[in-house]
């Protein structure tokens, strides 16, 4: 499904680096206190 490809494609890239993580999460997690439980994690 190309939905799903392009998901993929947005998550590889969004985790590349930390900052570009925490861009991602910003942009797409409404709730901070979430978004801060998800940045204290490294990226694997």
């Amino acid at each position: 499904d190309h939905g799903v490809e392009e998901l993929t494609d947005m998550l590889s890239q969004a985790r590349l680096t930390t900052k570009a993580w925490h861009q991602f999460l910003d942009d797409f997690i409404d709730d901070p206190e979430l978004a801060a439980r998800f940045k204290a994690h490294k990226l694997r």
